[in-house]
């Protein structure tokens, strides 16, 4: 008899997004209420192997919050889809020694009928339901997480002493989370859990000074256009201008 996976739970994690069809919507960002539950086998954890052994809620709602301001999604059965692709991601399991089986994401959509009713999506996902696909760079990898016409999620795996080369973008909307240590961004030392919004023309760039493989979580709206990565010799342009903020970590300057 297959035995019973442990579930670790986030309930009720408000964002505060772009999110809808509807002309309104994509200008007035509007309340969504996130439900997710992990499976996995939290014993190493309980007999006292530390939070390496199981699943950092913390930075699991950091990058989920992160998704869903920055990708714009016109449809909460995208959005759901795009979390789940995300928790069950091969960098998911590269980076966690106790692995997530299966995910349930359940997202609300309260404001969208004025109280009337909540729309509602909750989705169930296992890994099998995903073939991620790697592309290779200059810089290491890329994990393809999800892509539709509109946006692409992907983890940048920069590979120890790699950078991603300066470039900019004339139609991409860019936005990118560090997810480990040993990154700089702009020549800075970016502390993980930080994320900056790209404004389209703004040279930036990133490098991995680290001795180990080190990710980029990035959003490209709309999906990922070869031909828009415009590498270039112009100066960075400043940092600040990309809006940076904190979504997991220690609470240290950005």
């Amino acid at each position: 008899m297959e035995r019973t996976l442990d579930v670790i739970e986030l309930r009720k994690l408000e964002v505060e997004c772009l999110i809808g069809v509807y002309p309104r919507e994509r200008v007035t960002p509007q309340k969504l209420v996130l439900d997710v539950a992990l499976e996995t086998d939290s014993r190493p954890a309980g007999l006292g192997a530390g939070l390496e052994a199981t699943i950092d809620y913390s930075q699991i709602a950091g990058e989920l919050t992160f998704i869903l301001e920055g990708a714009h999604f016109e449809l909460i059965e995208e959005a759901a889809e795009a979390l789940a692709a995300w928790l069950l991601s091969p960098g998911k399991v590269r980076k966690n020694l106790s692995r997530i089986h299966r995910v349930r994401v359940s997202i609300e959509k309260p404001e969208a009928m004025g109280g009337f009713a909540t729309p509602t999506i909750t989705i169930s996902r296992e890994p099998s339901d995903y073939k991620y696909e790697v592309e290779k760079s200059v810089f290491g990898n890329v994990d393809i997480i999800y892509e539709i016409a509109a946006l692409g999620l992907y983890e940048l795996r920069v590979a120890p002493g790699k950078a991603i080369p300066p470039h900019y973008h004339k139609i991409m909307e860019e936005a990118e989370l560090v997810l480990d240590s040993g990154i700089k961004c702009q020549n800075e030392m970016m502390n993980p859990g930080v994320a900056h919004v790209w404004p389209r023309l703004l040279v930036h760039t990133y490098e991995n000074v680290s001795e180990r493989e080190a990710s980029i979580l990035c959003i490209d709206r709309p999906k990922f256009i070869r031909d828009d990565e415009i590498e270039t010799d112009e100066p960075l342009g400043d940092r600040l201008l990309g809006c940076p903020k904190r979504y997991f970590g220690q609470e240290e300057p950005v």
